[in-house]
């Protein structure tokens, strides 16, 4: 298990009926219910949470939220007080899988710590799991020393031919991307596919639609939808040996994409 990589992921939706049925058809997942929150399976191992969004954070909209993994909470808590991010919520429970607690990084990305209760990671780098994250923002500067500090993460620059990609690593693996845009700072999360133009095309027969079309990046061939209810996310198809004939950092996407 390493530390900072991405160890939940949670989709908020003010229609967890219909969010199931797209996610349903375009990923194969199934779904536990409790009154509370739905756990997505695929073959009956967990990929992601779904909750109802109360509209108090997010205004009635759908949205992604990434769980970091740390080995000390507590540590991790006192780390951002030392740092100009916040802790927005926590410590507290997360349904008995893990101590959480949820944090705003000094360029106003929002994300929280995971520090699990038992062994075991979400089921990932499957298709129709999460496979990739990356935090993107306008302001890059602050970004290093926050997370040095909070998660013990170092800042890397991967060099595939001809390109040039942000990552933040831990004991030199990376766990995510950095690009840079123009926009609201958040992090975005990424998931697999076996093929990336059957996957579009499914998306947008049940009611997602294209927001970037595909590139091939440093992570392999990807684009950006939106689901039915306005949740953004990736799709993946990864890739190895890319030839790129010109530099570029930012994941081929435009640096003005508004949220």
């Amino acid at each position: 298990m390493t530390a900072g990589e991405p160890a939940w992921i949670d989709l908020v939706t003010p229609d967890r009926a219909q969010t199931q049925h797209f996610y349903h058809e375009l990923f194969a997942w199934e779904f536990v219910d409790s009154d509370h929150e739905s756990i997505a399976l695929i073959d009956g191992r967990p990929v992601c949470g779904i909750w109802p969004d109360s509209g108090e954070l997010g205004q009635g909209l759908s949205y992604w939220h990434i769980y970091l993994r740390v080995a000390d909470l507590g540590s991790a808590i006192r780390s951002v007080a030392r740092t100009d991010g916040a802790i927005l919520w926590g410590p507290g429970d997360y349904l008995g899988l893990a101590s959480i607690a949820t944090v705003q990084d000094p360029v106003g990305a929002t994300f929280s710590f995971w520090q699990p209760h038992r062994t075991g990671r979400l089921l990932t780098d499957l298709p129709g799991t999460l496979t990739w994250a990356e935090l993107v923002a306008d302001e890059l500067a602050a970004i290093p020393s926050f997370y040095g500090a909070a998660i013990g993460l170092d800042a890397a620059i991967t060099r595939n031919p001809g390109r040039r990609y942000r990552v933040l690593a831990s004991d030199g693996i990376p766990v995510a991307g950095v690009v840079h845009s123009a926009t609201k700072a958040h992090w975005r999360a990424y998931f697999s596919v076996p093929d990336l133009t059957s996957a579009l095309a499914k998306a947008t027969d049940i009611g997602g639609h294209v927001v970037s079309p595909p590139v091939e990046a440093a992570i392999g061939s990807t684009a950006l939808i939106r689901d039915p209810h306005g949740a953004l996310l990736g799709l993946l198809q990864p890739t190895s040996g890319l030839e790129h004939e010109t530099a570029d950092d930012n994941a081929g996407y435009p640096c003005t994409l508004s949220l």
